[in-house]
């Protein structure tokens, strides 16, 4: 088995998810070390199921609430103290939400506000000052076509999804001459 200090550290949150049990796979496949943030312990032991012995060693899951500034913070602080790194961040959270404009409530656009944006944010915060500190790092969020076609009866969600796209974007010019990309 290879030293903790040559393996790759990732987090993915929403890692649980379809498309995140997918990224997590990929990543163990590739001998990566994989943080993945989950709420749903049923969705999290189906995720560990799939697992091979080898692939459990590389696996931590942490339950964390990613809408919580505060929360993310000492998640990110322990995963540093922890593993020493963090070289990747994969940002798969989110939902999805459909209602006319008209007949969405403040309730149900904060819900796809914070699922989808807030949550990226903060998590993103959180990453990456360590990763500038390296000298290196990957970021990854997940949008949508919902952020580059406006979607009917989803305007909440639309408005999240272009947010995660342009934050990205803003990531990027900062960071692209400090071997980081997003």
């Amino acid at each position: 088995m290879t030293s903790l200090s040559t393996v790759r550290v990732f987090i993915v949150t929403g890692g649980t998810g379809a498309l995140g049990q997918s990224v997590v796979s990929r990543l163990l496949s590739t001998g990566s070390h994989v943080i993945v943030t989950y709420r749903s312990k049923d969705e999290l032991n189906a995720l560990a199921d799939r697992l091979s012995g080898d692939e459990r060693q590389r696996f931590t899951p942490f339950h964390v609430d990613v809408t919580s500034y505060p929360a993310v913070n000492e998640f990110v602080d322990h995963v540093v103290n922890e593993y020493g790194r963090i070289d990747g961040l994969a940002n798969l959270v989110g939902g999805y939400a459909e209602k006319p404009f008209v007949e969405s409530t403040p309730e149900e656009w904060q819900k796809m506000l914070n699922l989808n944006l807030i949550s990226t944010i903060f998590v993103t915060r959180a990453v990456l000052p360590v990763m500038i500190r390296s000298g290196y790092g990957r970021i990854v969020s997940v949008g949508s076509r919902g952020a580059i076609q406006a979607l009917p009866n989803a305007a909440a969600y639309n408005v999240s999804k272009v947010g995660v796209m342009w934050l990205m974007e803003t990531i990027s010019n900062e960071v692209r001459n400090r071997n980081i990309t997003a």
